[in-house]
């Protein structure tokens, strides 16, 4: 018999959250206190965190019967929630990071695509900086490619000093 629940929970900790079941109790999204959602997860990191065993997590699908395709809007702005402030020249509105389990038992950076804030204040002009994991050290993300608000690619040129 499939049984599907909404579960007001106390821990042992005495943390509160709200608990969704679906079919034969298989444990679905939890809200927790602090305001953090967990689909597939009981503790999620972000403020939404999904987290399946399937190679697709999350799927955006819109139906229209216009040109338009689907979004996923990424907004950025400086101060807060209740007082927003404009972004300066330089700032990343957004960046999509990709990480890779590793041999450390952990997920690492491996990889980002990130928008950069190219001119400030009236209009939002951007480009898209791409970055890599170096194999080798110092081991942090580093710009490899950068497509600049005027439409042009810009590679950074390295150079080695023997």
């Amino acid at each position: 018999t499939s049984h599907q629940s909404i579960n007001f929970v106390n821990d042992a900790s005495y943390n509160e959250h709200i608990d969704i079941y679906t079919g034969n109790q298989v444990f679905n999204t939890r809200f927790n206190a602090n305001g953090k959602v967990g689909i597939g997860t009981t503790s999620p990191v972000g403020k939404l965190e999904v987290a399946g065993n399937s190679s697709i997590s999350s799927v955006v699908t819109q139906y229209t019967n216009d040109t338009d395709g689907a979004e996923l809007v990424i907004r950025t702005a400086r101060g807060t929630q209740a007082a927003p402030l404009k972004y300066s020249t330089g700032d990343s509105a957004g960046r999509l990071l990709f990480q890779a389990y590793t041999s450390a038992n952990q997920f690492e950076d491996a990889a980002s695509i990130e928008s950069v804030m190219e001119s400030c204040c009236a209009n939002a002009y951007g480009g898209l900086r791409f970055n890599y994991m170096p194999s080798i050290a110092p081991y942090t993300l580093k710009e490899g490619m950068r497509l600049n608000k005027d439409g042009e690619i810009l590679i950074p040129v390295v150079l080695e000093l023997g």
